[in-house]
């Protein structure tokens, strides 16, 4: 309850001073004419009174400042996993913009009242928090890790389960020498335990949702990490039915904000974090790599249908943050299929005749896709999604050069591997929707379709030397001189992927940073994208690169996607494609005697 302010009994009021007008704060708070606490991405002030922050203006809404280096680009770096690249900012710059401190120098608080068996488990536990966390996190946000599933290390189950996957991410993480089997037997022996101690809690009627999911993911990492695909699948599937249940029996439809810092609602039945880490697994990919023989195709983008198939999100101009960047163009992507079903006809992808079986058959992954986008509205739709996809990448594209230049090093990896995922969403957008399977190929790396995405790749070549672009004729003729390529295929192979090219050159530059992983990360990334060029792209030579990316990166995995099985199934793929090629032109005389 407001008061009125108390007269000033000592003289008259003095007069207010004089200061110059600020212009900075969200667009809200702008047009209300009012004091913005200017917090990312969504300020305090209009969270509070339940209002929809409008976010801040890009860098052409605004006067340019005096410094040659915009602040308001500036203001996208997130909080560095490590270092960025050495560079020497001018006093200007400092003043201007610090980047904060490394996030692992903020240790998360625990439950009072945590424990731990002995300095082992304690010494794991610390990995899990400072390396482990920021792993499976891939440059992203790794909350999800360090704050969420540490929190719930009050429950022993769930901290034996952390110790557990620590233990087994050094063994598969780490280089190999002769001590190396000590994690690996500690990190089978604390799994069991953990096991034990989750059956214990459900015979004992210890029913919590949040732990029962949060343990899902740790068994999903810990078995993904061991190389158990099926065992990793069938947990993620038990968890994804169990949400939809438990979103079912609510009395209202639940709902949080996938782009807006509105924080958790403490009465809600699956934590919002735990719901977005769900969504991003509940892949069609994940629903055809994990039916068995003898089953009804199982349904995908359960969860985003249930909780936003009917809410439109409106593209800002530019993004705060790369996690509201990656909210909207997952977005675009969970909107592809119509059809959350898979056609009866699609078959299996596992060989259950082979009991050692721990990977679907990956090479028909990509195919059995393009069959249910075929299968689906998306032809309907694709115009629509296109031309959203354009406007996430006008708003990306000041974030994307930032994480290219030498300031923005913290954020490359994740910018990357979003700029990766958008251009290979174009990709499906455009052509895996063909109901012509001789021409999926050729519409869908076609450089003649009018997407916008494709004809920014040259616009990088204004940002200086390290931005990357479609490789030009020189380029070529270096090949050809080299004997990898014929001149007589140059004019072919420089006229339709510029696309592929970018996606291909993305990958490499991805690699070389430090902050890239070779090893186990939770979401998936850039495996993906790389196996449909090398399954789906008409270009043979493009397709070999990228078998070659893939094998460059081994042993990185992806959630499900291994970039080891993945080349192994290209080059499969690609062998049967040259014998059948090989039998088309012999002569019919000849094959009727054979």
């Amino acid at each position: 309850m407001n008061s009125p302010m108390p007269q000033n009994p000592t003289g008259p009021k003095k007069p207010r001073a004089s200061k110059p007008k600020v212009k900075s704060g969200c667009r809200t708070c702008k047009a209300r004419r009012v004091k913005c606490d200017e917090k990312k991405p969504a300020c305090d002030r209009c969270s509070n009174f339940g209002r929809v922050c409008g976010g801040y203006p890009s860098a052409e809404d605004t006067p340019p400042p005096k410094d040659p280096s915009p602040p308001v680009i500036r203001k996208l770096l997130s909080k560095p996993i490590q270092n960025a690249p050495s560079s020497t900012p001018s006093p200007a710059q400092v003043a201007a913009f610090s980047p904060p401190p490394p996030l692992n120098s903020y240790p998360p608080s625990l439950p009072p009242g945590v424990t731990f068996q002995d300095d082992r488990c304690y010494q794991y536990f610390c990995h899990f928090r400072d390396v482990t966390s920021f792993q499976f996190s891939s440059g992203f946000d790794p909350s999800l890790w360090r704050s969420l599933v540490l929190q719930a290390c009050d429950t022993f189950p769930i901290q034996t389960l952390v110790v557990a996957t620590a233990a087994l991410s050094i063994f598969v993480n780490g280089p190999p020498h002769q001590t190396s089997e000590v994690h690996l037997e500690y990190a089978l022996q604390k799994y069991g335990e953990a096991l034990k101690g989750i059956r214990e809690m459900v015979a004992a009627g210890q029913d919590s949702t949040r732990m029962a999911l949060i343990s899902a993911l740790l068994i999903f990492c810990f078995e993904s990490l061991h190389g158990d695909l099926g065992r990793a699948m069938t947990h993620i599937q038990s968890a994804i039915d169990m949400i939809i249940k438990q979103l079912s029996s609510l009395p209202q439809p639940h709902y949080f904000s996938r782009v807006g810092a509105t924080g958790q609602q403490s009465n809600a039945v699956v934590d919002d974090e735990l719901l977005s880490a769900f969504m991003r697994l509940d892949r069609p990919s994940l629903a055809l790599m994990s039916r068995r023989k003898g089953y009804p195709p199982l349904p995908a983008n359960r969860i985003f249908t249930m909780l936003f198939s009917a809410e439109q999100l409106e593209i800002p101009g530019s993004f705060a943050t790369i996690s509201e960047a990656r909210s909207y163009l997952e977005d675009i992507q969970w909107r592809i299929l119509s059809n959350n079903h898979a056609p009866d006809t699609i078959s299996t992808l596992w060989d259950d005749s082979e009991a050692q079986s721990v990977f679907p058959d990956i090479e028909s992954v990509p195919w059995q896709l393009q069959q249910w986008f075929q299968a689906t509205d998306i032809v309907g739709t694709s115009s629509h999604l296109s031309y959203r996809l354009a406007q996430w990448h006008d708003a990306f594209q000041p974030m994307l050069s930032y994480a290219m230049s030498p300031a923005g090093g913290s954020m490359f990896v994740a910018a990357s591997i979003l700029h990766v995922q958008a251009m290979v969403t174009d990709l499906t957008i455009t052509g895996f929707a063909s109901h012509s399977p001789s021409h999926a190929r050729a519409d869908s790396f076609s450089s003649t379709r009018s997407s916008s995405m494709s004809e920014r790749q040259s616009s990088f070549a204004m940002a200086g030397p390290s931005a990357l672009t479609v490789p030009d004729a020189s380029f070529f003729q270096r090949r050809s001189s080299s004997g990898r390529s014929s001149p007589a295929l140059n004019a072919e192979i420089l006229t339709p992927f510029p696309t592929v090219h970018a996606i291909l050159n993305f990958c490499r530059r991805l690699m070389s940073h430090p902050g890239f992983l070779r090893g186990f990360v939770f979401d998936a990334g850039v495996i993906p994208p790389l196996l449909k060029i090398v399954l789906l792209c008409p270009e043979r030579m493009l397709r070999r690169e990228a078998i070659d990316v893939l094998k460059s990166m081994a042993p990185r995995r992806e959630g499900m996607w291994d970039s080891r099985v993945c080349a192994e199934a290209g080059e499969k793929c690609m062998a049967m494609e040259e014998t059948t090629q090989g039998l088309d032109v012999i002569d019919p005389f000849l094959l009727e005697r054979m």
